[in-house]
């Protein structure tokens, strides 16, 4: 058997640190959940549809974003996300 190339306490540390961001992520998860009545959630969930945003995903965008009314194409959402100002 070849030797391990990572040591076996650097995987086991990784693995607590893996499991310990998706306790993070769940107990998050579970509090935002508990807004229904946050006047965005709708937007959250038309975020959602898009391929690859999960509920964390899509909560920050509509949190970072707020009024989608002032982007007016996907080019100015993307230069919001580089930091540009998209008006």
């Amino acid at each position: 058997m070849p030797p391990l190339t990572v040591p076996r306490e650097q995987r086991a540390a990784q693995e607590l640190e893996r499991r310990a961001g998706e306790a993070r992520i769940e107990r998050l998860t579970q509090q935002i959940a508990e807004w229904p009545s946050w006047r965005l959630m709708t937007v959250v969930e038309i975020v959602q549809a898009m391929r690859g945003a999960a509920f964390i995903v899509a909560m920050t965008v509509v949190a970072k974003v707020g009024d989608f009314n002032r982007v007016d194409s996907p080019g100015q959402l993307i230069a919001y996300r580089m930091g540009r100002d998209c008006d």
